[in-house]
């Protein structure tokens, strides 16, 4: 997706944060209860780091006025399913180091998270950061990713929210 040319005054860093989970896109942006209380804990704690960083003009949405998160079909989030399905196939994690801070405007990442019928699940993550250069081009680093192999007993919610999660922290 194409960064909007028109990025509004104020954040220093703009973020575009994607996933095919409407209900914890929902969450996110605060358009839709959370009726399982065990996932109340760990949505306060990123709507707050959104929050701070807002509060703080560190970074503010995509397009400035709206919201932090969007919710995107499954076909267009093949770069986290495919670490999801990675996780699960091979039964591996991959945590990459978090990478020195490097100049940017604009941060994207996405998440995806699945449980297969035998019960084993897997969360996977990508992030990217990119700037404007001198000439006016998009310049946008090398992708981040990582996966998170799942042993039975999570259900799809959790490990949507744990990928989501790797991946706020990594835009943090």
């Amino acid at each position: 997706v194409p960064w909007p040319h028109n990025d509004p005054p104020g954040a220093t860093l703009y973020y575009d944060l994607t996933g095919d989970s409407k209900v914890i896109v929902d969450w996110l942006n605060g358009k839709a209860r959370i009726m399982q209380t065990a996932y109340s804990g760990i949505l306060c704690q990123l709507s707050g780091l959104l929050a701070t960083l807002w509060g703080k003009d560190i970074a503010a949405p995509r397009e400035g006025w709206n919201d932090w998160a969007r919710h995107v079909l499954r076909e267009d989030n093949k770069g986290a399913d495919q670490l999801v399905n990675r996780a699960m196939d091979h039964e591996i994690t991959e945590i990459p180091p978090i990478p020195p801070v490097v100049p940017a405007t604009w941060i994207r990442g996405s998440f995806d998270g699945g449980v297969r019928k035998n019960g084993k699940g897997g969360a996977g993550w990508w992030t990217e950061v990119g700037f404007r250069t001198a000439t006016g081009e998009e310049y946008w680093h090398d992708r981040i990713e990582g996966c998170l192999y799942m042993p039975t007993g999570w259900t799809v919610t959790q490990a949507e929210l744990t990928a989501c999660t790797k991946v706020m922290l990594l835009m943090a």
